[in-house]
């Protein structure tokens, strides 16, 4: 005696209620990693994009330059930032834009500037300062 009744009605057991249940359970599963994932890279997609302004920082610290050169590198630096959401929304969603992404690249910029950001500035113009000569 079967206990699931047979969805395509063969007699057999094949294509069982609790068989498809199995399949959508482990789909929905795989999506929900795979959603995991995607916020995951994100919040490390923002911490990259922070580093790298960082070091843009450090680069005008070290050569100062005209407000021109500095609105030139952020158009750069935005264009990169603009690129690289797109590249990853596109290999993790096939170009679907999930809002959640975004918003989780806008939160590991965030973290990285609260928690590491200020500090590594702060502790990086003690250093520009003790090597200045006077």
């Amino acid at each position: 005696m079967l206990l699931w009744k047979p969805v395509d009605g063969n007699a057999t057991g094949t294509g069982t209620v609790m068989e498809m249940w199995m399949q959508t359970a482990t789909g929905m599963w795989g999506q929900l990693t795979a959603e995991t994932r995607l916020f995951g890279v994100s919040l490390t997609m923002g911490v990259w994009l922070m580093i790298l302004y960082d070091m843009l920082r450090v680069f005008r610290a070290v050569l100062p330059h005209g407000t021109l050169a500095v609105n030139l590198e952020d158009l750069v630096y935005f264009v990169y930032c603009g690129f690289q959401t797109f590249d990853l929304l596109y290999v993790y969603q096939n170009g679907t834009i999930r809002f959640y992404a975004v918003g989780a690249i806008g939160l590991g910029m965030i973290l990285y500037e609260r928690i590491v950001g200020r500090k590594l500035r702060n502790y990086l113009k003690k250093i520009c300062k003790s090597l200045k000569i006077k």
